[in-house]
């Protein structure tokens, strides 16, 4: 449930991130191009999507199986 709840959030900011990056892609390569450099294509924009979902599975994930071990008498223990 945890788990589930992180990658949504991430799923969402993801899909944001990718609607707003797209057109300043278009807007920055204007602006690289004067400097002589160029803007990253939609191959590097799908690679960070990846990496920042990977990092967000596992965010989640660990807390999550930390819990599992836990027994619930335990967890409900004061001190």
């Amino acid at each position: 449930m945890v788990a589930a709840q992180g990658l949504r959030m991430s799923i969402a900011g993801l899909l944001v991130g990718t609607l707003t990056v797209i057109p300043l892609v278009a807007l920055v390569g204007d602006v690289l191009v004067g400097f002589g450099m160029t803007a990253a294509g939609s191959g590097m924009v799908v690679a960070v999507g990846a990496v920042l979902l990977a990092v967000t599975l596992i965010s989640s994930l660990v807390p999550v199986s930390g819990a599992a071990l836990v027994g619930p008498v335990n967890a409900l223990k004061v001190g």
